[in-house]
């Protein structure tokens, strides 16, 4: 704005040097600084002169300023809705990820329970269904040791529109699910290395037994009460971390729309056997 009012000024100021060439020159000997001058006809040619070019350059420096000011204003008007854009598409993306995130841990959880069901259901139709739990829940490969987590800048995008609950009960998701993986992965290597050190025999069926003495069953008693232990640790969270998981993930889809103002985000809906399979898991547990 500076340049213009400069540019202005000298546009004025060559204005009047020539308003004053062509008036300036009195016909008549008398001073430009009397009354006399500013009072005859071309006194009176000049002031109007003097008086309009002032006026012109004024108004056109600040009609030049107004326009400019304007352009300006339209111009971070039109930035900031870009920039708003790209950030609603950049949280989109976000809160998809983090939905596919929760989505895979519940689909994982159920999986696991579907596979230690299936091993309690076998042993019930072998007829060992007595047995400790550790003789029943065998080792269990292809669990993950390095589970999704949630970070603070997923969270950010919940918690900047007024939601604390959903981003909250993620991150517990992420913890319990990351305990129960690792304690999955702990019970399977343990429970190899004993099978391994009582030498099972493979009956029909697939059942494998051990004869201890009394020497060594006093030996490994108490990793077998380790791993009994773990076992019914395991068991008993299975059902918990699923039905947890499945009910934050179904709330992350309506939290979406709210806070986006997107009524497509994909939502989450479970088929009832989801709840089934948890009531026959509990059937085992007593």
């Amino acid at each position: 704005m500076m340049r213009w009012w400069i540019t202005g000024m000298k546009s004025l100021q060559a204005y009047v040097m020539n308003a004053l060439s062509d008036f300036l020159k009195p016909q008549e000997h008398v001073s430009i600084f009397s009354f006399d001058y500013w009072s005859s006809a071309n006194g009176i040619t000049v002031a109007s002169t003097l008086i309009a070019a002032v006026l012109g350059a004024v108004f056109g420096t600040l009609g030049t300023a107004a326009i400019s000011w304007w352009l300006a204003k339209r111009t971070a008007t039109e930035q900031l809705r870009r920039d708003e854009a790209v950030r609603i598409e950049k949280d989109k993306a976000i809160a998809l990820e983090m939905f596919v995130k929760a989505m895979t841990i519940t689909n994982q959880l159920y999986s696991v329970l579907g596979l230690v069901l299936n091993m309690l259901q076998t042993a019930e139709k072998n007829g060992v269904g007595d047995l400790d739990l550790w003789q029943k829940v065998l080792p269990m490969s292809g669990i993950t040791s390095n589970p999704d987590r949630f970070t603070a800048q997923e969270a950010a995008v919940l918690i900047g529109g007024k939601e604390f609950d959903v981003p909250n009960n993620l991150f517990l998701l992420a913890e319990k699910y990351g305990s129960l993986t690792d304690s999955i992965n702990r019970y399977s290597e343990r429970r190899l290395r004993l099978t391994d050190l009582l030498s099972a025999e493979i009956e029909v069926g697939g059942l494998g037994s051990s004869r201890l003495s009394k020497e060594q069953y006093k030996r490994y008693q108490g990793k077998m009460y380790e791993l009994n232990d773990m076992a019914a640790q395991i068991c008993q969270a299975l059902p918990e971390d699923f039905e947890f998981s499945k009910d934050v993930t179904e709330k992350i889809g309506p939290t979406f729309k709210k806070v986006l103002s997107d009524d497509d985000f994909p939502t989450a809906v479970f088929p009832a056997e989801a709840e089934a399979r948890c009531v026959e898991f509990r059937k085992f547990l007593g």
